[in-house]
């Protein structure tokens, strides 16, 4: 059971950047034909991913750099980052094609990751 959710979390921290960033440069390839509203959206959900995974991985190294940081993400703030999860992948529906797939990967992996989270970070895990 431990090992399949270290796995899980492994995923989570390699998939969502490498998803969003595999989205991002499809968008970019293909966003000449979308309307402006969707690539606005679209690029804006990408670009909450990729911070909302970022603040995860700065939490993490400074729960292990410092003990004292270990109560940083709140309940609070890990439902915030939870709904910002769910929204951002809602968001990607407005791109296209294979980006629009992979942003929707991306955002699952990082709700994932927002869910287990709030265990290791407090300290309940580790």
């Amino acid at each position: 059971m431990v090992s399949v959710i270290f796995l899980v979390i492994v995923v989570g921290f390699l998939g969502t950047p490498v998803a969003a960033l595999f989205s991002f440069t499809d968008w970019a390839a293909n966003r000449a034909g979308l309307p402006t509203w969707r690539n606005i959206l679209g690029l804006a959900s990408l670009l909450a991913i990729s911070l909302g995974w970022l603040f995860i991985v700065i939490l993490t190294v400074l729960r292990f750099i410092k003990e004292d940081w270990r109560y940083v993400l709140t309940e609070r703030r890990d439902v915030g980052l939870i709904i910002l999860a769910t929204a951002a992948t809602v968001s990607c529906l407005a791109l296209r094609g294979s980006a629009r797939s992979l942003g929707i990967f991306a955002g699952i992996l990082l709700f994932i990751l927002a869910l287990f989270a709030s265990f290791w970070l407090p300290g309940d895990w580790i």
